[in-house]
């Protein structure tokens, strides 16, 4: 870029090391690094100086939150509020007779600051960076005059994730209030019941889900990884109803009858038995021929008496997650069996009634990874955007 300049960090920020003690502090807000997300400005949750101990960093509304330790993490944000933050964390204030306040969090983003960050990080564990080492480092940006309009196609790039984000979050939640309506009152009834879980119209039935499918084991000992072979779904690639296939991993075949159980087929439903997340499910609708499930327990439903789609949605709602995690035994990790999912109480309307339900929560879905996809989109966007303006550094 033309005009651009060669700055040490500290011609540009200003490093924040206010002190402050969690006991004795009038500040309610609490941010430490688990509550800042890869590559995100924004800061969704927070804590209180309560759940902490020892002492945190004096934070103003405006200052850039960086997690100094562990920066192959990606942590910026810019804070909302006064409060207190992680030690772990550096405090900086942009230097704006160099670089104006609205472009300096973006080039914290850049990859050749992060690039720079990583390399003088110190220590094996935990990497983490000094201030004194960062202050000298240096890096070209572009010329005071270019730095308004730039940090104005950022923010616009920015204020479209946002808004997809706040979209998704009142999806999700107008997504739940549906699933307790549809669950509860059905499409059309007026007359309700009371039942083990909960209201529901009076012409539906209660069967368990050992009743209405196959309950079966995955793979308990999965065989050795290969890069031609059949897909295997994990735990892992299990997220809240969604089967993640970014890093699906193949499993060498031989000695894996096509007849064996942990063979999935279109409408079975994968469910995490075991760990943080037991309990999650997906529904296998993948054009993956020969797909295996892992270290899972897979419900395949009879479709004569439960659409699904239908099954999967009502499975993932509050009151089956809530008897799971009821259920689930607890030893180093909370771990479910098929006989405690076989006794899951499942409601059944009329076929054609829980294809109505499923199509109207399958839209939600579909409206939500639209959102999502656009999010994933423009950081794209933003991100190349990010590292052709702050293109030039200086080692």
């Amino acid at each position: 870029m033309s005009e651009s300049m060669i700055v040490k960090f500290e011609d540009i920020a200003e490093h924040i090391a206010v002190r402050v003690n969690p006991k004795y502090t009038d500040y309610n807000i609490y941010v430490g690094l688990e509550h800042l997300d890869t590559d995100s400005l924004r800061i969704k949750r927070k804590g209180i100086p309560a759940d902490v101990e020892g002492e945190k960093l004096s934070v103003r509304k405006g200052d850039i939150i960086f997690g100094k330790r562990r920066v192959y993490q990606r942590k910026v944000a810019i804070a909302d509020f006064d409060g207190i933050c992680s030690a772990h964390a550096m405090v900086l204030r942009p230097k704006e007779d160099i670089i104006i306040k609205e472009l300096f969090p973006f080039f914290m983003q850049s990859e050749n600051f992060m690039k720079c960050a990583l390399q003088i990080s110190v220590g094996s564990l935990s990497p983490t960076i000094n201030w004194k080492t960062l202050a000298v480092q240096e890096f070209t940006i572009p010329g005071k005059r270019y730095q308004e309009k730039i940090a104005a196609t950022l923010w616009a790039a920015e204020d479209c994730i946002v808004k997809n984000e706040r979209f998704i979050e009142k999806a999700e939640q107008t997504k739940k209030v549906l699933i307790q309506e549809l669950f509860s009152k059905g499409i059309g009834h007026t007359e309700l019941k009371k039942t083990p879980i909960g209201n529901m119209p009076k012409k539906w039935g209660i069967k368990e889900l050992s009743y209405i499918s196959i309950i079966k084991y995955g793979l308990g000992q999965p065989p050795a990884l290969i890069k031609e072979g059949f897909p295997m779904i994990r735990a892992t690639d299990i997220d809240k109803g969604k089967i993640d296939t970014k890093k699906i991993v193949r499993v060498d075949s031989q000695g894996i009858s096509k007849n064996k159980a942990c063979f999935l087929k279109k409408g079975d439903i994968i469910v995490v038995r075991s760990g943080v997340n037991t309990g999650d499910l997906a529904m296998y609708n993948l054009e993956l021929p020969n797909s295996l499930a892992g270290y899972d327990l897979i419900v395949s439903p009879n479709s004569e008496i439960i659409y699904p789609s239908f099954l999967a949605h009502y499975l993932l709602g509050s009151t089956v997650q809530n008897y799971f995690k009821s259920q689930s035994t607890r030893s180093a990790q909370p771990h479910l069996n098929s006989k405690q999912l076989g006794k899951t109480l499942i409601p059944i309307p009329c076929l054609s009634e829980q294809r109505q339900i499923a199509d109207i929560l399958n839209q939600a879905d579909i409206t939500i990874t639209k959102a999502a996809d656009n999010i994933v989109s423009t950081k794209a966007l933003k991100m190349k955007l990010i590292n052709q303006y702050f293109s030039g550094c200086v080692n």
